[in-house]
């Protein structure tokens, strides 16, 4: 009986501790778009889920509709680390859609086994759902895949709805195989990808993740789809990974978001030229940036030191 009260206090010692830290913990920078946010929660019928899943509607404050962007999550599902994240996306003037599918099919997150297969005909009903919500502005849509969200935002990139598609640490290949098949491997849905594509990754991640996103880049450039790769130095996955940051996570996260906005814009055809953001409160838009001209660097007489000129006497 002893025993099992010391462990029960051990337990809670534990759990009251993992609250207190996760609470301090810091997922880095986060620069928001001018927007003030509203979101609200839904659901969708679903006949995979043989009921309903919910969904997390994201969009800038007010009556006014915003050109839409659906996000596929990774296995880690929808926590305190993609919420902000989402939630900056919509700051800079997008109506963003997120299905709930792991919560339905009550998968646990971060856990190392196949995705079940009723994920991607979930986040087909999920895309039809998010193209007759109110809060979206007429017109094409773009995917966001997330992780192992990457490879099922391939699959949907073939409707006609879609305008683009960016994958942020994607997975361009089947997780469920080993990470030298994938390492090596491509999604066959590669080839029907025609939109235009943004890829994001940092080259500390897995080289499952990191290849597979240059060989996509190298397939859609040969075929004629328009493509851009970002790759940031000593940058890991997701650029938090999870929680012990370096300052190359801080500035690829900062970056890719200003890419994200900056190609969504580009291909959903919206953004004000006129839109001034401060530095100290808003992360810069690539497009709007004005450019600086380049200094001119006077070329300096190199200093030698007195060994290397004796060197340089002797001969060597």
């Amino acid at each position: 009986m002893i025993k099992v009260i010391i462990l029960f206090f051990v337990e809670l010692i534990l759990v009251s501790s993992g609250i207190a830290s996760a609470e301090q913990i810091d997922y880095g920078p986060e620069p928001y778009g001018p927007y003030q946010l509203e979101e609200r929660w839904g659901v969708y019928e679903s006949e995979t889920a043989e009921g309903t899943i919910r969904y997390l509607v994201v969009k800038p404050k007010g009556p006014q509709s915003y050109p839409g962007v659906y996000y596929i999550y990774g296995r880690p599902g929808l926590d305190n680390r993609l919420m902000p994240e989402i939630r900056r996306l919509a700051s800079f003037g997008f109506t963003v859609f997120v299905s709930h599918v792991q919560e339905a099919f009550m998968v646990p997150i971060l856990l190392p086994v196949p995705d079940p297969p009723e994920f991607l005909p979930a986040q087909r009903e999920g895309f039809q759902a998010f193209l007759k919500i109110k809060e979206r502005s007429p017109g094409k849509v773009c995917l966001v895949g997330s992780g192992r969200g990457g490879q099922y935002a391939l699959h949907l990139a073939t409707d006609p709805a879609v305008a683009c598609y960016a994958g942020f640490s994607p997975v361009l290949t089947d997780p469920s195989q080993t990470e030298q098949h994938q390492d090596i491997m491509l999604a066959p849905e590669i080839r029907n990808l025609k939109v235009p594509t943004l890829l994001m990754v940092g080259d500390w991640d897995f080289e499952a993740r990191v290849n597979p996103s240059i060989r996509a880049e190298q397939y859609l450039k040969m075929h004629g789809v328009p493509v851009e790769l970002a790759i940031y130095p000593e940058a890991r996955r997701a650029f938090e990974f999870r929680t012990v940051r370096s300052l190359a996570d801080d500035l690829a996260k900062i970056d890719s978001m200003n890419r994200m906005v900056a190609f969504f814009s580009k291909y959903l055809g919206i953004g004000d030229p006129n839109l001034e953001m401060d530095s100290n409160e808003y992360a810069p838009i690539p497009a709007l940036a004005k450019e600086l001209p380049q200094l001119k660097v006077a070329k300096r007489p190199r200093i030698m030191s007195k060994s290397s000129a004796v060197a340089k006497e002797d001969g060597n």
